[in-house]
């Protein structure tokens, strides 16, 4: 249930931001991701909060870190990742706010990260998208280390590279992504990254704003590189991985629809690739040469490439 109602004056400021957190099956150490959340530096925080399936214990773990005024709930059936995130993000969009971001459980934010995001808002005019590295810590009985991610350059159409949870975006791009088939789309962070970097409207920040934490309980973690490739190999004949040409055709259309510039490189190699089921052999073969990296692991890259030329893209 709603606990508060919000001023609209208050979420007009341009430093006012809906923090959007969906919970499933969470562990204790909320508290200490919701304390980092709501004492971010220089900024307003509104933080809607769904629980993403009925989970008493996740009733209680939010419970345990005590009322706030500025914590927002909301229940409802089990819609998994995207769908919940999707529904989170609508309801804040309807209530007027101009800047979002998203929020994982197993976070831990920086004082300074949403800071950071509105400096770089304020510097570049342009930028409707803003997400930054992260450091991730490895728990477990025989690991516990921390490595940085980092972002790279390879193509957007068919490799997520911005992690949702580092994401900080405008209420432009939100529109446009409340705007997408969500039966089309991988993922919502993976939509809302091709939108940004399609209309070269993204900023990637090098400095780790935040901490994610890994375990053995994550519904979604980031894994080593070779459980990574593994998860790929297992991947290439799946929904999950034949829906990454939809997505495009999808996030293609909602260019079209709003106007956005895309990089003139760009759109032809999109153009190329919505059209490849259709090909011919020779035409395929040209357009997996022609086409930019698409996957950041060299391996990933050629097995894409040969799929292409099979016509095993969708």
């Amino acid at each position: 249930m709603e606990s508060y109602k919000i001023h609209p004056c208050e979420i007009s400021s341009s430093r006012c931001i809906a923090v959007l957190l969906s919970i499933y099956r969470s562990d204790a150490s909320l508290s200490r991701l919701l304390e980092s959340v709501l004492n971010q530096q220089d900024c307003c925080i509104h933080l809607f909060v769904r629980f993403d399936g009925d989970f008493d214990s996740d009733r209680r773990n939010l419970a345990q870190f005590g009322s706030n005024s500025r914590i927002l709930e909301f229940g409802g059936q089990r819609l998994g990742s995207k769908g919940s995130f999707l529904q989170l993000l609508q309801i804040a969009h309807k209530r007027g706010f101009e800047t979002f971001a998203f929020c994982d459980q197993d976070d831990f934010w920086y004082p300074n990260k949403l800071e950071r995001a509105l400096k770089a808002f304020e510097l570049a005019s342009h930028v409707e998208l803003y997400y930054a590295a992260q450091e991730v810590s490895y728990v477990g009985p025989r690991r516990a280390r921390i490595k940085r991610t980092k972002s790279n350059k390879a193509r957007p159409y068919f490799e997520n590279q911005m992690r949702g949870c580092t994401s900080v975006f405008k209420r432009a791009i939100a529109t446009q992504l409340l705007s997408v088939d969500a039966d089309k789309i991988v993922q919502y962070d993976f939509a809302l990254y091709l939108i940004g970097g399609l209309s070269c409207k993204i900023y990637f920040d090098q400095t780790a704003t935040m901490l994610y934490q890994i375990h053995d309980n994550n519904e979604y973690g980031i894994p080593s590189k070779l459980k990574r490739f593994e998860r790929f190999c297992k991947s290439l004949c799946s929904r999950k991985e034949s829906q990454m040409l939809e997505q495009l055709r999808e996030i293609t259309r909602i260019c079209k629809h709003y106007r956005l510039e895309i990089d003139l490189e760009m759109q032809q190699e999109v153009e190329c690739l919505i059209k490849i089921s259709s090909m011919s052999l020779f035409g395929r073969t040209s357009t997996a040469i022609m086409v930019g990296h698409v996957r950041t692991n060299p391996i990933e890259d050629f097995v894409f490439r040969l799929l292409m030329i099979m016509n095993r893209l969708p």
